[in-house]
């Protein structure tokens, strides 16, 4: 499929298969790290939402265990989702409301993807997202972009815990989202993403522009 990206050039097409993994975004991550990064613990058996059955594996001391076989097949297509974004010059915008003490352990480069604080559907419009990913759901800040993002049809991704409301999520990735590991391992993840599939989208930019002069130079 050809598609198109916003790039310091202009316009440029860019043949790139919608329906493939043509980010390798499989490689970003492997079930050990999901688990080493404490993804597959959920909250307490009384605190869950029912409609997250279907991502639960069972219970252990009382805590919902996320499968996380479930876990990588989602977290895989959002990455996809956001590469292909990225690379067309789409506006991703990384959405937390959890406190400063998380942000502070976001690596610097990552952080102009954060969105902390309030609510403000003025600030949300100079945002000019094209894409939301959300790594904290529940919180009362974040649902409320989350429902703007729904009525005014900009696709979001959330990790979405075992409690979880998945109501305005177009994409869900079933996940702990309350311990700092597991949500320092998703940013990165994000971020590598982006920054991969930008790359890729300029060497391709580069590519089109050196095919394009050597195309010239032959019919001169």
């Amino acid at each position: 499929a050809v598609v198109s990206t916003q790039s310091t050039g202009g316009l440029l097409n860019l043949d790139i298969e919608g329906d493939k993994d043509f980010f390798n975004v499989r490689k970003l991550f492997t079930v050990e790290d999901l688990f080493e990064n404490k993804v597959h613990l959920g909250h307490s058996i009384g605190c869950w939402n029912p409609d997250n059955r279907k991502y639960l594996l069972g219970s252990r001391n009382g805590i919902h265990l996320i499968d996380l076989a479930n876990t990588e097949q989602h977290l895989w297509r959002a990455l996809n989702v956001v590469s292909h974004v990225a690379a067309r010059g789409g506006n991703v915008v990384l959405l937390n409301d959890r406190d400063e003490q998380f942000n502070s352990k976001i690596p610097g480069e990552m952080r102009w993807y954060l969105y902390h604080g309030g609510f403000s559907e003025k600030y949300f419009k100079r945002l000019n997202a094209d894409l939301v990913v959300c790594s904290s759901v529940m919180c009362s800040k974040s649902q409320k972009m989350l429902e703007y993002c729904n009525k005014n049809l900009i696709p979001t991704i959330g990790i979405l815990d075992s409690d979880g409301d998945p109501t305005n999520l177009t994409y869900v990735v079933p996940g702990n989202d309350d311990t700092t590991d597991s949500l320092v391992f998703y940013h990165k993840l994000f971020n590598n993403a982006i920054r991969r599939a930008q790359f890729v989208a300029h060497q391709l930019m580069l590519k089109s522009v050196e095919d394009k002069t050597n195309r010239e130079e032959t019919h001169r």
